[in-house]
């Protein structure tokens, strides 16, 4: 199936749309056919970054999510649920969550992506700060295994039913033996950032956020439960 109507050429980006409430979305295109082109766009960005939810959880997938990182140069962060997904020592890891969840220094970082790879996570409320996070311009393919879930949230992303591990190993399969670095000139990580991250953990702001996260992390626990 051609997915000349879904892809990024067909994106057209608005910065100040914020997530909405779900949606059903068209389907998806084939996965090796998806796999080539977040290949190609991955390979090819100023600015990749890997954003990875609870459903990249599990021994297989993680590993893969990491080898994909370090073969395409991607900044990596995640959804609360999602931590653990990434070493948090790992030197391109970035933070979890977007946006606002992030400490000024890190969300300059984050914000200058180009394009993003969104796998496993609904981009619902916790994720998306609270609805406060904006939608990133540039490339966003979102990849989930619930068909009503990949774009639900982000207007103009490319939508790819699948799950996890069988993603991320075809979306290997599709790189090959590809492989581009991130400049060290860019990468621009939390370990770049000791004291800020230090200070914003430590900060009201984080706390309030804190207390918020931890309530609406059972709530999307549950969700991915049943």
């Amino acid at each position: 199936e051609s997915i000349a109507n879904t892809g990024p050429s067909a994106i057209q980006p608005d910065s100040e749309t914020r997530a909405q409430a779900p949606r059903m979305n068209s389907p998806s295109p084939s996965l090796d056919a998806a796999c080539t082109e977040v290949a190609n766009a991955l390979l090819k960005s100023d600015r990749p970054r890997l954003h990875l939810g609870m459903g990249v959880h599990g021994h297989d997938s993680t590993s893969l999510a990491l080898q994909l990182a370090e073969a395409t140069g991607c900044l990596v962060s995640t959804t609360f649920s999602g931590k653990g997904s990434c070493p948090e020592t790992h030197p391109q890891w970035l933070w979890a969550g977007v946006g606002p969840a992030l400490p000024p220094a890190l969300r300059q970082v984050g914000d200058a992506c180009d394009t993003w790879l969104i796998i496993g996570a609904r981009m619902g409320e916790l994720a998306s700060a609270h609805y406060q996070w904006r939608r990133p311009s540039g490339n966003i393919f979102h990849v989930d295994i619930e068909p009503s879930v990949p774009g639900a949230n982000l207007a103009g992303a490319v939508p790819i039913v699948s799950d996890a591990t069988g993603f991320l190993m075809a979306l290997m399969g599709a790189i090959g033996s590809r492989r581009r670095k991130m400049p060290q000139d860019r990468l621009k990580t939390a370990q770049d950032h000791p004291k800020t991250a230090q200070e914003a953990s430590q900060s009201p702001q984080a706390s309030i956020g804190g207390r918020r996260q931890r309530r609406s992390l059972q709530i999307e626990s549950n969700r991915y439960s049943k």
